[in-house]
């Protein structure tokens, strides 16, 4: 891959990157889902701007943590070849290691919190508990704090649960139809529903921890994100680093935040980030940039797309040159 990228941008430095070029120095791969359709499920992500706080008190009630002390991480390859990339997250219990603690249990029951312990102080302290969630669903995102300053927080690592969509799961019930289903129906319908909004949140087990960045936001690779050409995709099936070429759609939108049409888009690409939500080789999520311009094209994006990986000739399949 990197070497098709150090092709590539040779290629497009002085100005002979074209269809011709590309075709005579590069093998073209489809990426094919596992339904053999064609045809991948293309959404957006974003880094939201944050109301927060350095210090509890008022409106500013709920935390974001860092990686806690007493999180193990087990990376199993030395247990043998058939656990080959895979790894644990947990805790000790009794000499045990067992599951580290869920959503449910670290918002909820406040264990992170609990007089005598000390295995993580908040970073900072968020003014709602939505935007809160949000925020551990797209993996960092940029603070406001009440002096006007803003700080940057981006992922440091997860308690190892599995990710629930919330999003299925109100389709399900009935209370998003599929056809409206969107990050901004997600919040919409939580904010209306205080009442059982820990209970639908807390579904997802999956619980991010953050650290503070200089700068970002901040892919797998620690490289920052660049808005409409960074992609995470699931690295047991995309080349981590790919260039690539995406077709989909995105949406176009009024000032009011409504959708006036959605529109085609062919576009250079980079497999820069992974996800929680973004398994298996049919899905791709987008980054759309930051803040609430971001939001509003990210958020209903869900549209069928393809995805084409560049590399160059004779690096596959035979001897390298």
């Amino acid at each position: 891959m990197r070497q098709s990228m150090e092709h590539f941008v040779t290629l497009l430095d002085s100005g002979r990157l074209n269809l011709e070029s590309i075709s005579q120095d590069f093998d073209i791969f489809r990426v094919v889902p596992q339904n053999n359709s064609g045809k991948m499920l293309v959404t957006g992500y974003y880094e939201p701007v944050i109301e927060a706080s350095l210090e509890p008190g008022g409106k500013f009630r709920w935390p974001i943590y860092p990686v806690p002390s007493d999180l193990l991480i087990v990376d199993l390859d030395s247990f043998g070849s058939k656990f080959h990339g895979e790894r644990l997250m947990g805790r000790l219990e009794k000499n045990r290691v067992v599951p580290y603690y869920s959503r449910a249990e670290i918002d909820g029951k406040k264990v992170l919190e609990k007089p005598g312990s000390q295995t993580a102080t908040p970073i900072a302290w968020l003014a709602d508990p939505v935007d809160c969630f949000f925020l551990h669903i797209q993996g960092s995102g940029v603070i406001t704090l009440p002096d006007g300053r803003q700080e940057r927080v981006g992922y440091a690592g997860h308690n190892g649960r599995p990710y629930y969509s919330i999003g299925k799961d109100l389709i399900e019930s009935g209370a998003v139809s599929r056809d409206e289903m969107s990050l901004q129906a997600i919040r919409k319908y939580l904010c209306s529903n205080p009442e059982i909004r820990n209970e639908i949140m807390w579904k997802n087990e999956s619980y991010v921890f953050f650290k503070r960045v200089e700068q970002g936001p901040l892919g797998s690779f620690g490289t920052v994100l660049t808005a409409g050409r960074s992609i995470a995709a699931d690295p047991a099936f995309h080349p981590a680093g790919g260039l690539a070429f995406l077709v989909s759609e995105k949406p176009v939108v009024d000032g009011s935040g409504e959708i006036r049409a959605w529109e085609r888009f062919g576009r250079w690409v980079l497999n820069q980030d992974t996800g929680g939500a973004i398994k298996g080789p049919g899905r791709i999520d987008l980054f759309c940039g930051t803040g609430e311009s971001a939001e509003r094209i990210a958020g209903p994006m869900k549209q069928p797309g393809e995805l084409y990986y560049l590399i160059k000739k004779g690096l596959v399949g035979g001897e390298q040159p």
